[in-house]
């Protein structure tokens, strides 16, 4: 899974380096480096945000978790998106967790 490179012209599509989950497979692995932690999120249903995310304290080991989408801030979501200078927002066991800002995404190879 290659980042999404920006198009302006596109109004759902993500302004900067982004991963679409939508457009992800199941499995599909991704090391999501925020200001603060390495988290690892592996793609169980794109289209639902469906995945398994560890990293930082408080995800020590593989926990299911539902992607959000990445937000800047304000109240607005671009859902099911991992995007470059923006928050990750995550729904855990009916908890809403915000990352700090998401510094770089790669695919992480399987093997």
């Amino acid at each position: 899974m290659k980042p999404i490179a920006s198009d302006p012209t596109a109004r759902d599509q993500p302004a900067g380096d982004a991963i679409r989950l939508n457009a992800c497979a199941p499995f599909d692995h991704f090391e999501v480096r925020t200001q603060q932690t390495v988290y690892d999120v592996v793609v169980l249903r794109g289209s639902t945000g469906e995945a398994l995310v560890r990293g930082g304290r408080y995800f020590t080991e593989f926990r299911p978790a539902r992607v959000v989408g990445s937000t800047f801030g304000g109240s607005s979501v671009r859902l099911r998106i991992i995007e470059v200078g923006a928050q990750l927002e995550l729904q855990v066991a009916g908890q809403r967790v915000v990352t700090s800002t998401i510094e770089a995404v790669s695919p992480v190879s399987a093997g």
